[in-house]
């Protein structure tokens, strides 16, 4: 579960397959370790880089029934004003995030 959120609210969110077994893991090492070592199963994720998916043995499909909009996200403080290292920080992400894109 996530602990920020009741575990009932993150399961009703999340189901979106009719699957009769779920497994809810919200730490990204374990949730490849499951998928590494279990050939039935699979994950709904945003999109990651060749070299993660290809170092667990994994391959990664679009699915064009998902509806679903994800946004990323930066939250801070009205007054924060981003150091030089936050600004290369974002960059990089993005940089990162439109490689796995495509």
């Amino acid at each position: 579960y996530v602990p920020s959120l009741p575990a009932a609210a993150v399961q009703k969110d999340e189901h979106t397959v009719n699957c009769s077994r779920n497994i809810y893991v919200f730490e990204r090492g374990g949730q490849f370790h499951l998928l590494a070592h279990n050939p039935d199963t699979f994950m709904w994720v945003s999109p990651l880089p060749d070299d993660i998916i290809s170092g667990f043995g994994l391959v990664q499909k679009p699915c064009p029934d998902n509806q679903k909009l994800y946004r990323d996200m930066l939250i801070c403080r009205k007054d924060y004003r981003l150091s030089k290292l936050d600004r290369e920080f974002m960059t990089e992400l993005y940089n990162s995030k439109s490689k796995c894109l495509q």
